[in-house]
């Protein structure tokens, strides 16, 4: 008896805890008032249990239990309220319907459950239980029972068919999460509720109440559903009108399918029409006629950002006007892809300049091919440099994302390298390079490729390479290293070290899977070293 009384003590403390960090949270929301209110039934349905538990007589334990009716009977209107209001829009909480209906049927159960001298929806009275204080005598003869009874099941089938079809129909799987969640929680908590405190206590006497046990268990649920998918911010996020009117830059806010939802007035100057005029037309719509087209757009919108892609845009006048665009997927934890960003730069006086000044000088061209070269290309094995990689990898993860497919990276070091530096000099060192460099290409695919990453360090880049074929590879790569390489007279040994990475199993950008590699190949080398 006193393990249940001071269990139903702690329930009470536990729920009023969780009821009032609910509330503040968002002191100002209705919906945080109305769960702090389902909280404070529960706490106040068990405390009055509590006294309960160890009344001396059947007349005090019937005392506290009407006492208790406060919470058992109002939990349920005021949960009720709650959902329903949280599967409202907006418009509809500032026109609040008349939720007031709600308590009738409630109000008349708990007037019935204190002034009824025949008992109360749930009991009619009590027996004492040895060691555990009181059971319920059912009252399942009584109207008011079965009102009760219905009253659960009915308010609670109407709140919770509401808030999920709501969900469902916004299609935000953030929602859909949270509905999906609370039609969990609540019918399996108010199944074993109304089988401990309604149904058992028809066929068994020496049961006692428990049922506000059983709302701590819902207590602990719903404080889960609100922290971890966020239950109470059901308003959405504000767009950002005064960041969008300050940029200068054109700025579309698009769908999934690229049509576009809102734009800024940089984009009304650029198209020369008004926001009414662009708005729910695709993007494509404004590219120029020959160059793109709406399956272009399509499959840009696939990936998960662009950045400075050059698109020629039409305005409204038939005016070309070149622009360097990025887009970017927008998508939230819970809800998913939520939409495309894109941003459109006018580089279109920038071109003309760029094209006249290739008018005037052709030498230009060539210095700009000259120039590319040396930014992209190593100078001394002529195989593309780092920098040039990289970017590479990121735009083959875009593709390769689509097709749902896979790729290596083998990051290799030649071991040994620098015992030929320190032996014949550096220039039998490049040369050295140099001869790597024609083995390894020779050794790819044409769909393959490989870049030397610094010093004597070289990464492969494997097409759709994965388990027993990446190992062949690294066998036959090995065999042209078995002898020493000849160089100017010299026998230049060297040994090489793997580091593999595969994607997307180790990483999804060309950082992640580089480092995995580059870490691998170190785990190889020094293997090697603990042999000799």
């Amino acid at each position: 008896m006193m393990i249940l009384s001071f269990s139903a003590l702690v329930t009470a403390i536990g729920l009023a805890l969780m009821g009032e960090y609910i509330l503040l949270l968002n002191k100002n929301e209705k919906l945080n008032l109305l769960a702090l209110l389902v909280y404070a039934c529960f706490a106040e349905w068990s405390l009055c249990y509590a006294f309960l538990y160890l009344a001396p007589t059947e007349a005090e334990a019937m005392m506290w239990h009407r006492i208790g009716a406060v919470g058992w009977t109002l939990f349920c209107p005021i949960a009720t309220q709650f959902f329903i209001i949280l599967s409202d829009s907006t418009k509809n909480k500032r026109n609040p319907r008349p939720y007031s209906l709600l308590y009738i049927l409630p109000i008349a159960i708990l007037i019935n459950a204190l002034f009824n001298p025949e008992g109360t929806s749930v009991a009619s009275g009590f027996a004492r239980v040895d060691g555990l204080g009181w059971a319920y005598v059912s009252n399942s003869d009584s109207i008011w029972y079965w009102l009760y009874l219905l009253n659960i099941v009915v308010y609670f089938t109407f709140a919770l068919t509401k808030m999920y079809s709501w969900a469902k129909n916004s299609r935000r799987r953030r929602f859909i999460k949270q509905a999906k969640a609370v039609v969990l929680l609540n019918p399996l908590v108010l199944s074993l509720g109304i089988c401990w405190d309604l149904v058992f206590p028809i066929f068994f006497d020496r049961i006692p109440p428990g049922c506000n046990f059983v709302a701590f268990i819902w207590g602990i649920g719903f404080l889960y559903i609100i922290k971890s998918l966020k239950l109470m911010n059901i308003e959405e996020a504000a767009t950002p009108n005064l960041i969008l009117k300050t940029v200068m830059d054109p700025i579309l806010f698009l769908d999934n399918n690229g049509i576009i939802n809102k734009c800024n007035e940089a984009t009304e100057s650029m198209l020369k029409l008004k926001t009414e005029q662009i708005i729910n037309r695709p993007l494509s719509d404004f590219f120029k006629t020959g160059t793109y087209d709406r399956s272009r757009i399509e499959d840009l919108f696939k990936g998960k950002r662009l950045h400075n892609v050059e698109v020629d845009i039409l305005d409204s006048e038939g005016e070309t006007i070149h622009t360097m665009a990025s887009f970017s997927l927008a998508e939230d934890k819970l809800d998913g892809p939520i939409g495309i960003v894109g941003s459109l730069h006018d580089i279109t006086v920038l071109k003309k300049v760029q094209n006249k000044l290739h008018e005037r000088n052709g030498k230009n061209v060539e210095l700009s091919k000259q120039l590319e070269q040396l930014a992209n290309y190593d100078a001394l094995t002529g195989l593309p440099n780092r920098r040039f990689f990289t970017e590479t990898i990121d735009l083959a993860i875009s593709e390769y994302q689509l097709e749902n497919a896979v790729f290596a990276l083998m990051f290799i070091d030649l071991d040994g390298f620098k015992k030929v530096n320190d032996l014949y000099g550096h220039d039998i060192g490049d040369k050295l390079l140099q001869k790597v460099a024609e083995i390894f290409t020779a050794s790819i695919r044409k769909t393959d490729s490989i870049t030397r990453f610094g010093g004597d360090e070289f990464i492969v880049f494997l097409d759709r390479f994965e388990g027993a074929k990446i190992h062949e590879f690294t066998q036959r790569l090995k065999q042209y290293f078995i002898n020493p390489i000849v160089i100017d007279g010299f026998d230049c040994a060297i040994d090489l070290s793997f580091g593999i990475s595969k994607f997307p199993e180790d990483g999804t950008t060309s950082k992640e899977l580089i480092n995995i590699a580059d870490s691998r190949m170190y785990e190889d080398k020094n293997k090697k070293k603990k042999l000799l």
